[in-house]
């Protein structure tokens, strides 16, 4: 039976929100909400911190340019972590890094001991008894996506590391950290005895795990099939970085949200996107399962084309 292992790792919390607000308006998985939640009780940056933190976006863009599938992320949520950074960068790259978290130390110590402390054990605690509870379905969600993805074994474990929010932040979400075995997830003490939070810890787990092996291969294979007719059509309007991206994102939603009644005119097109696909594939995926059949190239032009069914109804809203 595969657990699902909650860790506090508070080097590994500083690094997200300050690579959160280092980053703003250039990555696709920064939340906004996070950055008015952080300086609202940390009060307002001063122009010194403002140009710290243009530069340290500027050197994280820098890394991942450099080196294959960098994440600051990475070493700051592991034990020795700083270590092995120290001996991937250069000397002055590091020392880059390391004055832009002394400048901002003070002020996450204040945020922390004033608003997460409390915060974060309460989440570990409610949590884990949302993991207790809902034991069966995720055990037998992990069996299903071991199937569909032609993925026979399943992990021993998966960390979670907590990214504690404030009670006020009314969003949240997760990363999936191949590096470290396990997955990032956001979330507040409300939304974390919700069943949405162990959705979207299925769905971290589904990347991190699943897509490994026969499903990569598959979508390379499809990739490189069907790419040219379908790249504009898809990534524009969304800002979707590409198929590859999509199709994972799509697939892994459909099989791990439980309504799909979610999808609000006021979501992003995007959010929209996901939800409005999941109505489409969820019946299939159940007749998959009664056939024991694993996902396979007719399933995913499904996906494309349930993907341009939704820019075509959307399209004067996403692009005017």
């Amino acid at each position: 039976m595969t657990s699902f292992k909650l860790k506090i790792v508070p080097k590994g919390i500083f690094c997200y929100y300050l690579a959160n607000l280092a980053l703003e308006g250039r990555k696709f998985w920064v939340r906004k909400e996070y950055n008015k939640s952080f300086l609202a009780h940390t009060g307002p940056l001063s122009q010194k911190e403002k140009q710290a933190l243009q530069r340290f976006s500027k050197l994280i863009l820098k890394l991942e340019n450099r080196i294959p599938s960098f994440s600051l992320l990475n070493f700051f949520f592991d034990r020795n972590g700083e270590d092995k950074l120290k001996k991937l960068l250069l000397k002055k790259e590091y020392e880059g890094l390391g004055s832009v978290f002394d400048l901002f130390r003070e002020r996450f110590a204040r945020f922390w001991k004033h608003t997460l402390v409390k915060e974060s054990k309460n989440i570990e605690k409610t949590l884990t008894v949302n993991l207790h509870t809902q034991q069966r379905f995720v055990q037998y969600s992990l069996k299903r996506f071991s199937l569909l993805y032609n993925h026979p074994s399943l992990p021993r474990s998966v960390n979670v590391f907590l990214v504690p929010l404030p009670a006020e932040v009314i969003g949240g979400g997760g990363k999936y950290m191949a590096a470290l075995g396990g997955i990032v997830l956001e979330t507040s003490l409300e939304r974390a005895g919700k069943m949405r939070t162990i959705e979207i810890i299925l769905h971290e787990t589904i990347h991190l795990w699943f897509e490994e092996g026969y499903f990569n291969n598959l979508l390379q294979e499809f990739e490189e099939e069907t790419l040219q007719k379908t790249k504009e059509m898809l990534f524009g309007p969304l800002g979707i970085p590409s198929m590859h991206f999509g199709i994972k994102e799509i697939l892994a939603t459909a099989l791990t949200i439980q309504s799909t009644k979610r999808a609000e005119k006021t979501q992003p097109p995007y959010i929209q996107l996901l939800y409005s696909t999941s109505k489409t594939l969820q019946p299939i995926f159940r007749i998959y399962e009664r056939r024991k059949k694993s996902v396979d190239k007719a399933l995913l032009k499904t996906v494309i084309r349930a993907w341009q069914s939704f820019l075509k109804k959307k399209k004067v809203a996403i692009l005017g």
